[in-house]
């Protein structure tokens, strides 16, 4: 550990242009996500004080044009603060921008491994996949840094983890995976941790199915459904059976005032130009 406890966990390096939803996703989990006290009671004084304090996670959400002072000012500080690097494998990632020049996820790996040295940074980098991104080439000098990744698998999506408990499991057990390497959860600790997420998966899609069963009552009886409007839910005519729109999913994501985790702390993030 560094002696100095720095100002962020991780910082969440990723393009805009297809992991946005999951870079959001990823921080909202780790900003509510507390370890069970079965876990901290069994971690040694330094780790569980550590883990029981409260951290931030860099998400760069800015709407900035890309700028060397925009670079030196916000970005560069938070790699120097942070003690993790989370990269969100996606294929933009894999791209150069349109000048030829590195982007900045490439950029954002190469000065964190400057600032901790390639060996330990090589420890503190999290590699996370999302949809359609390669399990084989990876961004920036990742691939030239190690042959064997043990990425996490981010590649569904978290709109419909509510929906689908396949889908909420695979999610869980790479948002667990990432949550393990930042805590430094030992290896016989891991079956408690996985344990006590499928206890609160199981009570969250308890608490949604009765949420349904209530709307989908209401949406037949012609009474319309508290909270949720046309683009939240539908309702056929012919079957009555009810399936998510397009807005319902959003907010299950956490974009919106159902979402499990709640709405994003702060402003809502808007275009970037560089990412």
């Amino acid at each position: 550990m560094p002696a100095r406890p720095l100002k962020y966990r991780a910082f969440i390096s990723y393009r805009r242009k297809d992991a946005g939803t999951q870079a959001r996703w990823l921080r909202r989990r780790l900003l509510n996500f507390r370890l069970p006290k079965e876990v901290l009671d069994d971690l040694p004084e330094d780790r569980r004080v550590d883990a029981e304090r409260r951290v931030a996670y860099f998400l760069d959400t800015s709407y900035q044009s890309a700028n060397e002072d925009f670079w030196a000012s916000n970005i560069e500080p938070a790699l120097k603060d942070s003690e993790y690097l989370i990269v969100l494998s996606s294929p933009s990632a894999l791209e150069t921008r349109p000048d030829g020049s590195e982007n900045w996820v490439a950029r954002e790996i190469a000065s964190f491994l400057a600032v901790h040295g390639e060996a330990e940074g090589r420890k503190r980098i999290i590699v996370a996949l999302t949809p359609k991104g390669s399990t084989e080439v990876f961004p920036g000098s990742l691939n030239q840094l190690s042959g064997n990744w043990d990425w996490a698998d981010l590649r569904d999506n978290p709109g419909w983890r509510l929906f689908a408990p396949r889908i909420a499991k695979r999610l869980d057990d790479a948002f667990l995976k990432i949550a393990a390497r930042l805590f430094e959860i030992p290896q016989q600790l891991l079956p408690v941790l996985y344990r006590e997420e499928a206890r609160q998966r199981r009570v969250r899609h308890a608490c949604h199915r009765g949420r349904i069963d209530c709307r989908c009552r209401l949406s037949a009886s012609g009474v319309a459904a508290p909270g949720i409007g046309r683009a939240g839910q539908q309702v056929s005519p012919a079957s009555g059976q009810w399936r998510p729109g397009r807005g319902f999913a959003n907010r299950a994501a956490g974009q919106g005032p159902i979402g499990y985790s709640g709405c994003q702390r702060g402003t809502a993030p808007g275009r970037s130009r560089h990412r």
